[in-house]
């Protein structure tokens, strides 16, 4: 994610360009502004559930990659390390995909912060991060990617101490 300063940059760059667009003429269409803003919600929403469809997918694969090890005969690290490999690769790929879908979700939320603005609506985010801190902590920025790449980590670890331990 774009620091918050580049993000503001984006919006305001955004604003400029819808305000002088040739589309929106002399007098602001609200009309097209809002299906516009449709457009970019759908968008939004989309890339967002792009991630979570991915990742209710590649998260259960490479854990279950886990339940291998009993089934194992003779275990030795030349035999786990394949399937180890395998399921951090998973959540690896899973983790960069996330990241590539959250670029376009960003742009899309660019989008709309800057149509909120030229409509003088308030964003949905900017109540959310009044309810307390935990839903500061839940939607700041980073939190989510922070807990996938963790995720990854915590993967890769566990496998460590598998190969360390597992097969003497």
């Amino acid at each position: 994610m774009k620091s918050e300063d580049e993000f503001r940059k984006m919006v305001e760059a955004i604003k400029v360009a819808l305000t002088n667009s040739s589309l929106l003429g002399q007098q602001r269409d609200d009309k097209w502004l809002r299906t516009l803003y449709d457009s970019y919600t759908n968008r939004f929403i989309h890339d967002n559930t792009h991630i979570w469809m991915t990742g209710s997918i590649m998260i259960p694969l490479a854990v279950s990659a886990f339940a291998l090890l009993p089934t194992i005969e003779k275990p030795s690290v030349p035999k786990i390390l394949p399937v180890a490999i395998a399921s951090s690769m998973v959540l690896l790929a899973w983790n960069l995909i996330a990241d590539n879908q959250r670029g376009l979700l960003e742009k899309s939320f660019a989008w709309l912060r800057a149509i909120e603005e030229l409509l003088g609506v308030d964003s949905p985010l900017e109540h959310k991060l009044k309810e307390g801190f935990l839903m500061r902590v839940v939607v700041r920025r980073r939190a989510v990617r922070t807990v996938r790449w963790a995720l990854f980590f915590l993967i890769v670890i566990a496998w460590l101490v598998v190969l360390m331990t597992w097969p003497h």
